[in-house]
């Protein structure tokens, strides 16, 4: 558009300049020559001035780059009159005229007469070595600038409007390209991510520039939304415990998250990469084409090497086909870790075989002893009673082992549903240890224990901190040895209260610590049950400290004795002379 704005704002002005050679000739004949005259001079001067010095070629370039203008021509010649350089329409000999009044070193002007009753006004000049420099320029006559004055003052206002159209339309184009300029600067800043990029205002377009910056800020908002919604889909997928990966219909991978990369064992950027490519460790590429060619979820499993050593963990890929137009287009895959699945499912196998064998042990043994009975056993009443005590011992075992199992089942459903009041904590220890007295002097086992002189208080359930206690404590005393000691202590600090339960007893080897707290666990499974031990004690144990978001620990050596040591939260101070639920003592 430019290009043919200009072509014809350049006809225009050039069709104006024909007409005013025309139309002025008749007036400006006599003028025009005698300033041809003058250019003749000036222009020869000019040269001369700057190519005095100069050698042949480099004259050469500075004329190439010149344009003599007003009709006039020129040319450069040797010594000889031969031509070295030659403007358009630049005869290719000196005229004799020309030649006879040429100096070294002086600008001459002249006249030479040519055919048909034209002339040509020249300007010659020799240089030193020898050469000429020659303008000519042909004489204006009364028959080439015949016109009349009415017709002049017409061109004068056409060319005049010509060259107000032409400075118009170019004025047009350069504000047209200095405002197409700033929008373009504007959408590059915006394509670089600077969004708050505007098109500057420019006089005249206002309107223009209000309704393109109105777009790029809707374009603006779609961006921020668009941003907004990947960076939430983004965050979303991050968080997800599991993993997503996507292949096209050609199975190369087109999205998978850093989750699913960990599981699968990808590294480096897979997208694009062939899925065999991409997961070397687990085959994915038949999964996939089966997916494809089913309706629905297609659920299968596979493992994947662990990040260290050669174990491998469980996956389950819930994959189904995505489709366009009808057309399926690939497969979205959804990694499942498993292994806690696994673990669980172990572990409820592992609890019912250990239910199952603890339930079977005593009831065996009460039908053992029942069938005996039964056999006549029962006529002998010495063999009866020591028969019956031993049921009897065999049932109380079972009612213990249930009502544990049934503890430990509440504990874990996080049932919090329990009664909460204000113990003193070191009260309640002294208590248990009272009552355990009897059983240590049996067991020849010496407790040692007191009451603080600051009382520690925590909230809590008291049965079941009770309940921690006397298992704690119990376990000292039957697993101690004759003439040993258990020490309860309670003491606190700022936020926290502690409770340390040692004994002098067997101890633990180490290898069994990590395990302790399990249920069912026994180090000594013989031991154990010869004692009455469900295997459920400490599970129960801990489970009451974590439901009062506490922690306890372990230290044993073979041989020397155990200590367990116990932090729970401290009970809020009381206020002086506040009347509250908690003011009675446990």
């Amino acid at each position: 558009m430019r290009s043919r704005v200009a072509v014809i704002v350049t006809l225009i002005a050039l069709a104006a300049l024909a007409l005013l050679f025309g139309y002025s000739c008749s007036r400006l004949a006599d003028e025009e020559n005698q300033e041809n005259r003058a250019r003749l001079r000036n222009y020869c001067t000019s040269i001369i001035n700057i190519s005095s010095a100069l050698d042949m070629d480099d004259r050469v370039d500075i004329l190439e780059d010149l344009s003599a203008g007003h009709r006039m021509v020129f040319g450069l010649f040797n010594g000889e009159g031969r031509p070295i350089y030659l403007s358009e329409g630049m005869h290719e000999q000196i005229y004799d005229d020309e030649l006879s009044i040429a100096e070294v070193g002086r600008l001459n002007l002249g006249r030479h007469a040519v055919s048909h009753g034209d002339a040509l006004q020249f300007a010659i000049y020799r240089y030193e070595d020898g050469a000429f420099l020659v303008y000519e320029v042909r004489e204006a006559t009364v028959v080439t600038i015949l016109g009349n004055n009415p017709a002049l003052l017409g061109f004068g206002v056409v060319f005049g409007f010509c060259m107000v159209c032409f400075l118009v339309v170019l004025f047009y184009m350069r504000q047209r390209e200095k405002y197409l300029n700033a929008v373009m600067r504007a959408l590059d800043r915006f394509s670089e991510g600077n969004f708050d990029a505007r098109i500057e205002d420019y006089s005249g377009s206002d309107s223009e520039t209000g309704a393109y910056n109105a777009i790029i800020a809707r374009i603006q908002d779609r961006v921020f939304k668009q941003r907004n919604r990947n960076n939430v889909i983004s965050t979303v997928m991050s968080q997800m415990q599991n993993g997503i990966i996507a292949v096209d219909d050609d199975l190369r991978v087109i999205f998978v998250t850093s989750v699913a990369k960990k599981l699968l064992g990808i590294v480096g950027n897979a997208e694009g990469l062939l899925i065999h490519e991409a997961s070397k460790d687990v085959r994915l590429d038949e999964l996939f084409k089966e997916a494809m060619r089913q309706d629905g979820v297609y659920t299968n499993e596979v493992a994947a090497r662990t990040a260290v050593g050669r174990g491998h963990r469980p996956l389950r890929l819930y994959v189904s086909c995505m489709r366009q137009d009808g057309r399926i287009v690939g497969a979205l895959a959804i990694v499942e870790d498993i292994t806690e699945l696994r673990r669980l499912e172990q572990v409820r196998t592992d609890f019912a075989a250990n239910v199952s064998h603890e339930l079977k042990t005593p009831l065996t043994s009460i039908q053992g002893f029942v069938e005996t009975l039964d056999a006549g056993a029962i006529d002998n009443p010495e063999m009866a009673h020591k028969f019956l005590r031993i049921i009897m011992m065999e049932t109380e075992r079972l009612t213990r082992l249930i009502n544990d199992i049934l503890s430990i089942s509440k504990l874990e459903s996080g049932d919090t549903e329990v009664a909460t009041e204000r113990i003193r904590l070191d009260k309640k220890a002294h208590d248990v240890c009272e009552m355990l007295s009897i059983h240590a002097a049996d067991k020849q086992v010496t407790i040692n224990n007191r009451l603080n002189d600051e009382p520690v208080y925590i909230i809590g359930n008291p049965d079941r901190v009770e309940q921690l206690l006397i298992n704690l404590t119990e376990n000292a005393i039957k697993y101690n040895k004759p003439g040993g000691s258990v020490t309860v202590q309670v003491f606190s600090n700022e936020n926290e209260a502690n409770v340390t339960i040692s004994d002098t007893g067997i101890g633990i080897a180490e290898e069994h610590l990590p395990r302790l707290f399990e249920r069912f666990y026994r180090v000594d499974k013989g031991r154990s049950r010869q004692m009455g031990g469900t295997g459920l004690g400490l599970a129960i144990v801990k489970h009451i400290v974590r439901s009062m978001n506490g922690e306890i620990e372990v230290q044993s050596k073979l041989g020397e004795g155990t200590e367990f040591l116990i932090t729970l939260p401290l009970a809020p101070k009381e206020q002086p002379g506040k009347e509250t639920i908690f003011n009675g003592e446990a």
